[in-house]
């Protein structure tokens, strides 16, 4: 890992799409990874979920949280509410991976953003 942001252009800005595509596979990741730690497999050789709590934090600025909240729970953002610096969110990342029988990779049916709660207030 570098300083460097290689995908970063002088002479063009990232379109809503760009954006969108990237809080995507970042969301992609977030849950392939804590669903990684918290599968183990069974004695019949089948996965199951673990009950545990995993945390993430997630520093960002503004406008990629606000995408965010766009794409995945617009209602945070209702009434033209922005995300400012310091704001405090929690969220729950649900994502539903399946794995089909003749495949070998994993594949993200949905991901969602659930119980999102702005927590400067608190």
């Amino acid at each position: 890992m570098t300083e460097e942001d290689l995908k970063w252009k002088s002479n063009e800005r990232e379109s809503q799409f760009d954006v969108y595509n990237r809080v995507t596979k970042f969301l992609h990741w977030c849950s392939w990874n804590e669903s990684k730690f918290c599968r183990n497999k069974n004695k019949n050789g089948t996965h199951t979920q673990d009950n545990q709590n995993n945390h993430l934090l997630i520093v960002s600025h503004g406008v990629w949280i606000e995408c965010l909240f766009r794409y995945y729970h617009p209602k945070t953002l209702a009434g033209g509410k922005r995300v400012h610096n310091c704001d405090l969110f929690r969220a729950e990342l649900i994502c539903d991976w399946i794995k089909e029988s003749q495949e070998k990779d994993w594949k993200c049916r949905s991901v969602n953003l659930e119980d999102v709660k702005f927590l400067n207030d608190v």
